[in-house]
């Protein structure tokens, strides 16, 4: 039990209320900044802090709220990826910010930098903490650059290409501070030129002869990686030149199977033109059982390529392929184990012929087996994640109407080389050319079939 004050005698402590005591204990109010911290925090346990309005706890460390009791413009910092917000909360019982005092969220995208002909690059520009100042500051965007790759600060400055700034920012009125909208301009122009998408469109660009046909370093070209090539320009927006329709229509019979035939009947689709005649060869491979050839492969691709011009696709050719789903959810190139990648082509297929419900469910599932914790795909278990393998899973997921797997869109642009390509896993560099052609449709988040 409390014990009570003498009445009459008065509690001066300037942290409490001066009245009588009796059997009451008496009530703190508001603490004084007179008081130190030792003083209005003996016996009341962890001293509470006043946070902004709205955010409480790790939002508002996320946030990046920081107090500034120093007068002067605002800096809102690009920290090129460096370092993590820190948010400082005015204590309860420190004094009120003055007038000149300014509490903002702070500006800060992270910028990544890679190394290209001995010149360090932006290639990335990461999502910002987007805000507003208030008070009488004058808010301006300056990048900070810091050494990398080893390099001193001042080398990395001279080296480190960034988009102009003079022109684009310009600081806002004193009696708004806020920060310009040029500002978010600014930073989607730069990650929209800086991303790997735009790395990859002209890497393969790059590869592109003068016949039409594209190829890998040293090699001539060839049909089939021609046509990846185009469905990987076409899915991110871009366009080869004008003799690749040309070429592709002149190597046709070099395509054979069902599966080469659809894939060059979706690379000419892509492109606009007309694919009658290897569309009338696919339609002749089709057997009574409702398969295009033997293969589980050719079947799925042959269903992309009809739905891809608008033709019907035959309903024993979706019970055919439903019936070659493992019991575990997956599908395998032939009628054996089922891997990753046909899972993922089949899922495409059935999506595109407006197939639900639980077959698309369970071949989901399945493909979360082949998930590492680096976020990448592998083609079979223990195999180890790759470029290919995670963009096939990715555009099932998106065909699917799902999101992609969490990690997989990052496990592929780690694999981003300076170049523009993209290496095969994180071992190996093989065939980058018909790799990036393949991440790229993943990237630009399009699944199969392409719409012309």
């Amino acid at each position: 039990m409390a014990r009570s004050r003498p009445r009459g005698e008065q509690d001066t402590h300037p942290c409490r209320h001066p009245r009588g005591g009796g059997s009451r204990r008496a009530r703190p109010l508001r603490r004084d900044p007179r008081c130190s911290a030792r003083d209005g925090d003996r016996g009341r346990g962890r001293r509470r802090t006043r946070r902004p309005r709205g955010l409480r706890g790790r939002r508002a460390r996320r946030a990046g709220f920081e107090f500034l009791p120093r007068a002067g413009p605002l800096d809102a910092v690009a920290d090129a990826g460096l370092g993590r917000l820190r948010g400082r909360r005015r204590p309860r019982c420190a004094a009120r910010p003055t007038p000149r005092s300014v509490r903002a969220p702070l500006f800060r995208p992270r910028l990544r930098l890679q190394r290209a002909d001995g010149r360090l690059g932006v290639v990335q520009l990461l999502p910002a903490h987007l805000g507003r100042a208030d008070g009488p500051a004058r808010p301006r965007l300056l990048v900070r650059r810091r050494a990398c790759d080893r390099q001193r600060r001042d080398s990395a400055r001279r080296r480190t290409r960034v988009a102009p700034t003079a022109r684009a920012l310009r600081e806002a009125p004193p009696d708004r501070g806020r920060l310009d909208v040029r500002l978010v301009a600014l930073a989607a122009a730069a990650a929209v030129a800086a991303s790997p998408t735009a790395g990859g469109i002209r890497f393969l660009q790059a590869h592109q002869l003068e016949s039409g046909g594209f190829a890998e370093a040293g090699s001539p070209a060839y049909p089939q990686l021609t046509a990846w090539a185009v469905l990987g320009l076409r899915a991110a927006g871009a366009s080869p030149s004008g003799a690749t329709a040309g070429y592709l229509v002149q190597h046709e019979s070099e395509f054979t199977s069902a599966a080469g035939l659809a894939l060059v009947v979706l690379a000419e689709n892509a492109l606009g033109q007309n694919s009658d005649r290897p569309l009338r060869r696919l339609r002749a491979l089709q057997r009574p059982n409702g398969s295009v050839g033997p293969l589980v492969n050719g079947t799925a691709w042959s269903v992309l390529a009809l739905r891809a011009v608008g033709a019907p696709v035959h309903r024993r050719t979706i019970r055919w392929l439903l019936a070659r789903q493992t019991r575990a959810g997956g599908w395998g190139w032939t009628t054996g184990a089922a891997d990753s990648n046909d899972t993922a082509t089949v899922v495409e297929a059935l999506r595109a012929a407006r197939v639900t419900g639980r077959p698309i469910q369970r071949a989901l599932r399945f493909l979360l087996r082949f998930r590492n914790r680096d976020g990448g795909f592998e083609l079979t278990l223990g195999r180890g994640s790759d470029a290919q393998s995670t963009a096939w899973a990715v555009q099932a997921f998106l065909a699917a109407g799902k999101p992609p797997p969490r990690g997989a869109l990052g496990y592929l642009e780690r694999l981003h080389r300076p170049d523009g390509s993209f290496r095969y896993s994180t071992r190996y560099t093989t065939t980058p050319v018909w790799v990036t052609a393949q991440v790229l449709p993943a990237l630009a988040r399009k699944a199969f079939p392409l719409s012309s």
